[in-house]
């Protein structure tokens, strides 16, 4: 598929995400929409992690995932807090901004999560350094 037409393709059902959930938390309070928005992202991936236990070698490789140790559930931890925050900031710019506004908001998430994973590795203890990847 041309790189091309997978942006606009991606731009539409990211548009219809944000009108999706501009009318969700309209009339509702954002933590409960939030939750129950991740709660459903976690049955599924659930789902997935049951049926390659269950079935070993019946999902495609991509969507297998590798076990991991207590620092990296750790690191997984920090990282899933980090964007946690960044997207019940942009469900609230979502309620309280019109939609011309507030998807671009929404579309600036993963930067501002970067970024804020940045100044969080940035303010590290003194002599700190990070590890090469």
């Amino acid at each position: 598929m041309n790189w091309v037409a997978a942006t606009l393709l991606s731009a539409f059902f990211l548009g219809i995400y944000d009108l999706c959930t501009k009318h969700s938390v309209r009339a509702n309070a954002v933590t409960p929409v939030f939750f129950f928005s991740t709660l459903t992202g976690a049955l599924v991936w659930l789902a997935l992690l049951a049926t390659a236990a269950i079935r070993p070698g019946w999902l495609p490789a991509s969507l297998v995932t590798d076990s991991l140790t207590w620092h990296q559930h750790l690191q997984l931890l920090l990282k899933s807090a980090i964007v946690a925050v960044s997207w019940i900031g942009t469900y609230y710019a979502l309620k309280h901004l019109p939609l011309s506004l507030g998807a671009p908001i929404r579309a600036t998430s993963p930067l501002l999560t970067l970024f804020g994973a940045i100044v969080f590795w940035a303010s590290g203890p003194p002599g700190w350094k990070p590890s090469a990847c």
